[in-house]
């Protein structure tokens, strides 16, 4: 499993929650439509858990960019955003992988400027295969008799 699966499962979820929405990856370009979401693997860890066990802990900054006011109706972004918050639990507690389903942990959203940014971990535990070593290459025995 790779970094980019994990992105390419929470865009997947997204879309087939949101397929009217534009959805921007890591790299979001100028031009784009609101409302739409940009979403960001922020900073990945790859922690040794003791022998072979390793967890890896995926956490993402998914932005939700809200429509503008239309002049003369109210703003309404703000309720808008929290709407949208309230389908993200949903839609990103557990995403599907190759190998089966990945769940969310440390939900939590915040508006920052005008901006719903949604955090979510995926926290995945893995085991490495062990290396196969040969026990035992060659063994040599030698035995004498001892006169007294």
């Amino acid at each position: 499993m790779t970094n980019n699966d994990v992105v390419n499962a929470v865009l997947a979820a997204l879309e087939g929650k949101f397929p009217e929405l534009a959805i921007y990856g890591e790299s979001m370009g100028q031009g784009q439509t609101a409302p739409c979401f940009f979403v960001r693997l922020v900073a990945p860890t790859y922690d040794r858990m003791g022998g072979r066990r390793y967890k890896r802990t995926y956490p993402f900054d998914v932005q939700y960019f809200p429509n503008e006011p239309k002049e003369g109706e109210a703003d309404t972004r703000v309720a808008e955003m929290h709407a949208v918050a309230e389908q993200l639990y949903d839609c990103l507690d557990y995403v599907a992988l190759d190998d089966g389903l990945i769940r969310g942990s440390k939900l939590r959203y915040e508006i920052i400027d005008g901006v719903l940014h949604f955090f979510i971990n995926y926290d995945i535990h893995m085991v490495r295969q062990a290396e196969e070593v040969p026990l035992m290459s060659r063994l040599e025995q030698r035995g004498d008799i001892k006169d007294e």
